[in-house]
């Protein structure tokens, strides 16, 4: 999910950051300004609970629409409105068929702004 980050626990001022620097294959410190950034408790943990077991990889919760099945559009200029939902992308967008002006219309979303319709 973050190619070549590596997260550490460390206390700033109590610990030497310097052979992390030295460490072949570190450029650097995330950083905003001068201090290395802090990530909030548990973010590391999460991440790696959502992880494939297997292969430590990320993967999209799978969606669980088929080929003309109703969707709710939450979000954006078509938000509560109901479409067909036609595909995925490869993008994380879906593909949709929506009615507008007495005929239905193709439109493509992020796939995270539908959900079932009910």
């Amino acid at each position: 999910m973050f190619p070549r980050y590596l997260f550490i626990r460390l206390s700033l001022g109590a610990h030497n950051i310097a052979p992390i620097r030295s460490t072949r294959g570190v450029t650097d410190l995330v950083r905003f300004g001068d201090d290395p950034t802090p990530l909030p408790d548990g973010l590391v943990e999460a991440l790696d609970a959502n992880a494939d077991t297997a292969t430590g990889i990320h993967h999209e919760e799978p969606l669980i629409f088929l080929s003309g099945d109703l969707v709710s559009i939450l979000e954006g200029p078509f938000a509560g409105q109901t479409a067909q939902f036609e595909t995925e992308t490869s993008e994380g967008r879906v593909m949709l068929l929506l009615e507008l002006l007495g005929r239905p219309n193709r439109i493509s979303l992020q796939r995270d702004v539908v959900r079932p319709a009910h």
